[in-house]
């Protein structure tokens, strides 16, 4: 509540206040209250139209929200502003993959593939992306890289398999 109290007085000061918006939306955010998170973050926008952290944020409260469409635009927009916006990526392909648009969601991992083809999370997620679309030759390809580049991430793949045998014996 200090927090929120804190930006409110700051907006008092300056109601073009941008980032204080942005802090009031991560406040009614982490009280899981979407709604005043979206209102409040749209303000923010705005006023800085070109901050990616502030779409990102966005996407997350229309994603609490369910409101799914709206949340892949909005982290769309962030990692259009921003090309190396790991979060924005990688929160899109996750919303994409829950809604079943597979092929999406793998094209969106494909896209931030070019900038972190070095992670093992993106690898992983792959892998478990193309298992899903009935590629598993592509998968182990991806699955194989993620171990290579690191083993001790590889239960990441099994957030979306877990119930495989395989999973009980790592």
């Amino acid at each position: 509540q200090e927090a929120f109290r804190l930006f409110r007085k700051a907006l008092t000061i300056d109601k073009e206040c941008s980032d204080a918006w942005y802090g009031m939306g991560l406040v009614y955010f982490k009280q899981k209250k979407y709604r005043f998170s979206i209102s409040v973050l749209k303000k923010a926008i705005d006023l800085q139209p070109d901050n990616s952290d502030f779409w990102f944020m966005l996407g997350e409260a229309f994603a609490g929200m369910r409101r799914y469409n709206m949340a892949i635009e909005a982290y769309t927009k962030a990692y259009e502003l921003n090309p190396l916006d790991f979060e924005a990526w990688m929160a899109s392909a996750q919303v994409l993959f829950r809604r079943k648009r597979i092929d999406e969601a793998i094209h969106t991992l494909k896209q931030i593939y070019q900038y972190y083809h070095d992670n093992s999370t993106v690898n992983y997620r792959l892998a478990a992306y193309y298992i899903y679309h009935q590629n598993p030759g592509t998968a182990l390809y991806y699955f194989e890289k993620g171990l290579k580049l690191n083993f001790g991430e590889h239960k990441e793949i099994f957030r979306y398999f877990p119930k495989t045998r395989i999973c009980r014996d790592f």
